[in-house]
């Protein structure tokens, strides 16, 4: 009796540690604490509307950044960049550069099935936007 109390406990023990070993407790947390999560690398183009003129560097260096969070980069030469993002969100992705108007692509869903293809962002220039003349109040006295 006593030899099958002791076999039923470290049969009992036995089967604890391999539910242990083979359970983690934590499975959508890493080592770092942080939660896993599927990130895909979503590619882009940005394109300058030139409307006639030319402008210094191309499409490069423009600010691609995404609303809401810590995830940016710039372009680079072509215009190309790239941004690792977490999939199954909506984004709203914004392209801009100093001189241009900022665009943007709003509820942008990345799928960690089939992210779509490149993204593709057209700047324009900023259209300058001069005060008019100030009136003479003295115009608007009888």
């Amino acid at each position: 009796m006593k030899k099958k109390k002791v076999l039923i406990l470290l049969v009992s023990f036995i089967l604890i540690l391999f539910a242990a070993a083979g359970c983690d407790t934590n499975n959508a947390i890493n080592d770092n604490n942080d939660i896993d999560v599927e990130m895909v690398e979503l590619e882009g183009y940005v394109g300058i509307n030139r409307q006639g003129e030319e402008i210094d560097g191309d499409a490069g260096n423009v600010s691609v950044r995404v609303s809401g969070e810590d995830i940016s980069t710039t372009t680079d030469e072509y215009g190309r960049f790239s941004l690792l993002v977490e999939a199954g969100r909506s984004y709203d992705i914004y392209a801009t550069r100093e001189g241009l108007a900022t665009t943007k692509v709003q509820n942008l869903y990345i799928d960690k099935e089939y992210p779509g293809g490149e993204l593709m962002f057209l700047l324009e220039f900023q259209e300058k936007i001069s005060a008019p003349p100030l009136m003479n109040m003295e115009d608007f006295l009888y």
